[in-house]
């Protein structure tokens, strides 16, 4: 069974999961706010933080948790290539499928137009939640110290290739 399997119930309802923190005791609200200030998704984060029920932050609140921001994007800075590049991929498989979906109930063809003018939409949003959920979930990780930065490899298919002729 897949992981992405074992975290949903057939019913697509999550699973309830616990975690032990290891480090520190970090609030969920402290989470939160780290996901809005290091995706910047809104061009103001308290407009957001109050839409899911949070405390707005003060002007120097604001400033505060800038400088904390960028501090923890600077640590995953160079693993924004990998994050695109995933969230690209995962996009396209998500997409896909609902365009297989669609054209399944739909056979006819009757949507086509209508597909081809709202896949290039769904592709930028899911996109979008990718990159945003990759990013505000590994820099919020390693700053908690769940995970440290390791060597980092290149995968330059040119160099990968010279590798494989030596063999």
């Amino acid at each position: 069974m897949s992981w992405f399997n074992r975290f949903f119930k057939k019913d697509g309802d999550p699973i309830n999961v616990s975690f032990e923190n290891f480090k520190e005791e970090i609030p969920l609200g402290t989470l939160m706010r780290w996901y809005l200030y290091d995706t910047d998704l809104a061009e103001h984060p308290n407009e957001l933080a109050l839409l899911l029920g949070m405390n707005p932050v003060s002007d120097e609140g604001h400033e505060h948790e800038e400088g904390e921001s960028d501090s923890r994007l600077d640590e995953i800075e160079y693993l924004i290539p990998f994050i695109s590049t995933i969230a690209e991929l995962g996009a396209d498989v998500i997409v896909a499928m609902q365009v297989d979906e669609i054209k399944k109930r739909e056979p006819d063809g009757f949507l086509e137009k209508e597909i081809e003018r709202e896949t290039e939409m769904m592709h930028i949003m899911y996109r979008m939640i990718g990159f945003s959920t990759l990013l505000g979930g590994l820099s919020s990780a390693m700053k908690i110290g769940l995970i440290a930065p390791g060597e980092v490899y290149s995968t330059d298919l040119a160099y990968r290739k010279e590798e494989d002729d030596e063999q």
